[in-house]
């Protein structure tokens, strides 16, 4: 079996090439989604025994919260316009 080389980047496909802009995600300006996925990480979270894998599935949710917050605040600033 041949051993991974962690230091590669990963390659991306032509359909992950093209995605250069928010507005090209639709999801990526909806603070909804990024809600949805801190609470998915925190269920996960919960089921965790490790409390390091706890802890940093935690930090996994606070990052979907914090972007969330971001797509609010970008949705403001386009009203704005």
């Amino acid at each position: 079996m041949e051993a991974a080389n962690w230091h590669s980047p990963p390659r991306l496909n032509a359909a992950h090439a093209k995605v250069t802009r928010g507005d090209e995600v639709p999801h990526f300006n909806d603070p909804e989604h990024w809600r949805q996925r801190a609470k998915e990480a925190r269920a996960l979270a919960e089921q965790m025994l490790e409390p390091a894998a706890k802890e940093a599935m935690m930090v996994v949710a606070a990052s979907y919260e914090k972007v969330a917050r971001r797509a609010e605040e970008r949705i403001r600033e386009q009203r704005k316009q």
